[in-house]
């Protein structure tokens, strides 16, 4: 594992955006020995930036809740949107499902747009609902699609 580390940071100091995204994430999971939280943020931040969307959202992810930064939750959410709307809605599953539970709480509309969007792409996400329907079965999958509907009538309703 070690050596393919070392690749990863190789290729990360050399420039290559997707590896950066790559060790960063290593680093916050500390998925390698002498791996550092701080460091894979500081990564994820150089790499953040216009159309590097996913990275947006992931680090809008990590000021919305507070991981490894002081929490921001304007600035997670300005990520977030920024990045949901650079994917065109096609936004990967695993910054779907939690965020989009999480922002349906926040009864403000803005929020609830935001949140109905993510629900909204995980249901789409094909694979993403098989996965959560393997770990969670029939009853995740209901919830998840049960709040979109939630959060759906709420934005009707106001």
């Amino acid at each position: 594992m070690n050596f393919k580390i070392e690749e990863i940071k190789s290729a990360a100091n050399s420039g290559d955006v997707k590896a950066k995204s790559k060790l960063a994430s290593l680093h916050m999971m500390g998925a390698f020995p002498g791996a550092n939280p701080t460091e894979g943020v500081e990564l994820l931040k150089q790499v953040a930036v216009p159309d590097n969307f996913e990275e947006m959202i992931e680090l809008g992810i990590l000021y919305l809740k507070g991981n490894h930064v002081a929490q921001d939750k304007e600035k997670g959410l300005n990520m977030i949107e920024q990045g949901v709307s650079g994917l065109g809605g096609n936004v990967p599953f695993e910054h779907c499902f939690g965020v989009g539970m999480e922002l349906s709480q926040i009864k403000e509309e803005r929020w609830q747009k935001l949140s109905a969007k993510l629900l909204e792409s995980a249901v789409n996400d094909t694979e993403g609902m098989r996965q959560l329907e393997t770990h969670m079965g029939q009853q995740g999958v209901m919830m998840v699609k049960g709040m979109l509907q939630a959060v759906k009538g709420w934005l009707a309703s106001n």
